[in-house]
């Protein structure tokens, strides 16, 4: 994601790779299942959403950062921590689609 923002790529791969690899540490069957199963559609609105996103100056950076506290918190095995930044980037991202 770093390379991709240095670049002024989307990054969306790279983007759904984080995702995709945070359900599967959970070591849950069902969630890597869904994950799986919608990687096609979701790899498609991830672009969608970058694109729009990125009209507006900061927001990859921004979103780099808080994948970046998504990952520190899950290495530092601070599973609250980690909860509360991803649903931070989730409703982050919802409200900058949405509004």
């Amino acid at each position: 994601m770093e390379a991709a923002v240095s670049n002024g790529d989307l990054g969306e791969k790279a983007d759904w790779k984080f995702h995709y690899e945070i359900a599967k540490a959970c070591h849950n069957s069902v969630l890597e299942s869904i994950m799986q199963s919608i990687s096609e559609t979701m790899s498609k609105a991830l672009k969608a959403s970058r694109e729009k996103m990125f009209q507006t100056k900061g927001n990859p950076e921004r979103l780099l950062a808080e994948h970046k506290e998504i990952f520190k918190a899950i290495a530092n095995k601070n599973s609250k921590r980690a909860e509360e930044s991803m649903l931070y980037h989730l409703l982050g991202v919802e409200k900058e689609m949405f509004d």
